[in-house]
């Protein structure tokens, strides 16, 4: 049997974002639109009334993403890449923007649990990302969230995600829309790793 061909990236290209405490070491990533390489990664065509680099796009979305993190840990830029030609590309001519640190004071969960954020977007595909040891999280039931800019830390994100000021977008290029589904699941390969199984 074939392995099937990926879709293309259509996106800009993607950051990785790196939260660490020392020792648990994380990594999630964003999509954005396509940008220059300069020393913050400026827009093409950034969006309107918002977010003009990639840098400022990872300051906002870690800024929303910190309500879900330890205050023990710090998130950091950890790498971008850039589209080219349909392949993404290292880019090392970004100056690395200043750490951002949790806000949740909360103890942290083992570390095989994790979080999945998804939704679709504009275009109709899936837009995911993934959270390691989110403070008083459990492996349960699905949550949906509707977007409230005003509401929960899940809503702001889930707002936020979507708003016509970021520069986010999904694999396909395409805004995140609608509600957002979270999915708390046990991540088994860790759970093996640590002889929890």
């Amino acid at each position: 049997m074939a392995i099937p061909t990926p879709p293309v990236d259509a996106s800009g290209g993607y950051a990785i974002v790196k939260y660490s405490n020392g020792t648990l070491t994380h990594r999630t990533r964003f999509h954005v639109l396509p940008f220059n390489l300069d020393a913050t990664g400026t827009y093409v065509t950034p969006p309107g009334g918002g977010e003009a680099s990639v840098a400022a796009t990872f300051a906002a979305f870690c800024s929303f993403f910190a309500p879900q993190i330890n205050t023990a840990f710090t998130m950091s830029l950890d790498q971008v890449f850039k589209i080219v030609a349909g392949v993404p590309v290292e880019v090392f001519s970004m100056t690395a923007p200043a750490t951002v640190a949790g806000t949740n004071a909360g103890a942290i969960t083992p570390l095989e649990v994790y979080q999945n954020y998804g939704m679709r977007t504009t275009g109709g595909k899936p837009c995911r990302y993934y959270i390691f040891q989110v403070p008083g999280v459990s492996a349960g039931a699905p949550a949906v969230i509707t977007p409230n800019a005003a509401g929960t830390a899940n809503q702001k994100l889930c707002a936020y995600l979507q708003a016509a000021t970021t520069a986010i977008v999904g694999h396909d290029g395409n805004k995140p829309n609608g509600t957002m589904r979270i999915i708390y699941g046990i991540n088994k390969r860790l759970r093996r790793r640590n002889q929890d199984a």
